[in-house]
């Protein structure tokens, strides 16, 4: 196990508006689809600062069981203010994803009712989230919406002509229940990364150790994008065993500054009885110093440390081998693949998917024809791998 760093958080005088021109507007759910009908006390808190250079990354905020956006405005705010797109999301938080399966003998029951809640499939009959409701339909219509009613503020970019999100320019933020949904969200797709705010904090009292989805094998996102930061005094044992499990104790060296890549942040900072756990991210508990967020250092390292903003670019390794023929291209581009099942996809320097096609194991070819000539990135992922090309379209 590599060495740990505890931040013993400095007081940095950041502004947390530093413009003057951030925009903060809410949408309430049902707003942006008649069909979402629960959660729909708090609106979804969205932010932007279009005084800042765009880093064109959306940052979706989950926030904990029983939260609601309206108490992590200053971390979305801090998101807009460094260029990201930023969302406060309204979903379904209650009951507590715990309350289920903290007991429970089956072995997959975090993820089947975390799940639920993210896809709005019937994962768990402990839950019962329907597809209207889930996490991703209600960030979906949420872009839709923002795009309609705000085209100059370029929402659209994050999702693909079938109004899918692009997760490759999407970081998945959350604190504690919320943060398990930013992880495993992870899991199952390729984001930009997850950030994860006194999370995840999945125990099994039944196996006394982390739930099966938290081992480190099988993710779409590297654990070299998973960032997460918790108080020594919140179940801090626990959670150590918890992030080893992802994998992420293999990053970071104490000897380097300022943070040393580490993706395991921890604080000490005396904070009042009780809210040791919300106070890493939430509005009322987080200390402040002349009113100034004291983590400020930390969030802007979670959200920008080793983050590219151009075009897609690949969190996993590249197959040197893979060929695409001819590069560049007129229209039909030929590439042999190994006897696997692939998904291809083709994406523009928006970031935005302009083909897809599965594979037909051996020699493939690919038509982009009916694109306009430029330059494209190919995805290719395969069982337990994913391949990243740029190509030339003529």
């Amino acid at each position: 196990m590599t060495s740990r760093i505890t931040l013993i958080a400095t007081c940095i005088l950041l502004s947390v508006s530093a413009s003057g021109q951030l925009v903060i507007k809410k949408v309430k759910p049902s707003d942006t689809d008649p069909l979402i009908t629960t959660f729909n006390t708090d609106s979804n808190y969205v932010y932007l600062n279009a005084s800042v250079i765009a880093k064109n990354i959306l940052v979706i905020h989950l926030p904990g069981s029983y939260g609601e956006p309206k108490r992590s405005t200053l971390f979305g705010s801090l998101a807009a203010d460094l260029g990201f797109h930023s969302i406060g999301l309204m979903y379904p938080n209650i009951p507590t994803v715990a309350s289920f399966c903290t007991s429970s003998s089956d072995a997959y029951c975090y993820e089947n009712v975390r799940r639920e809640i993210i896809e709005g499939v019937d994962y768990s009959s402990s839950i019962s989230i329907g597809a209207n409701e889930c996490i991703l339909n209600r960030v979906k219509k949420l872009l839709k919406y923002l795009n309609t009613n705000f085209p100059t503020e370029n929402w659209g970019q994050y999702l693909d002509f079938n109004n899918d999100i692009i997760y490759s320019k999407v970081i998945f933020s959350g604190h504690s229940q919320g943060g398990g949904h930013a992880a495993l969200i992870g899991k199952y797709h390729p984001i930009r990364r997850a950030v994860c705010f006194s999370s995840p904090k999945d125990w099994s009292n039944y196996f006394n150790s982390p739930p099966l989805w938290l081992s480190s094998s099988g993710w779409l996102t590297s654990p070299s994008n998973i960032y997460c930061f918790n108080h020594t005094l919140d179940e801090h044992t626990k959670q150590l065993e918890i992030w080893d499990s992802l994998g992420i104790d293999n990053f970071g060296n104490i000897n380097s500054s300022p943070y040393s890549s580490t993706k395991q942040l921890t604080t000490s900072y005396s904070v009042p009885l009780g809210d040791e756990h919300a106070s890493t991210i939430q509005d009322n508990k987080t200390p402040k110093v002349s009113g100034i967020p004291v983590f400020i250092p930390v969030w802007t390292y979670m959200l920008t440390d080793n983050l590219t903003t151009g075009l897609i670019d690949n969190l996993f390794k590249n197959n040197s081998n893979l060929q695409l023929i001819p590069n560049p291209t007129s229209g039909i581009l030929n590439l042999k693949l190994a006897d696997e099942n692939y998904l291809i996809k083709v994406y523009n320097q928006m970031g935005k998917r302009v083909l897809e096609q599965n594979s037909i194991i051996g020699n493939i070819q690919i038509n982009l024809t009916s694109l306009n000539s430029g330059l494209y990135v190919i995805q290719i992922t395969g069982d337990n791998k994913v391949f990243t090309r740029k190509i030339i379209k003529q």
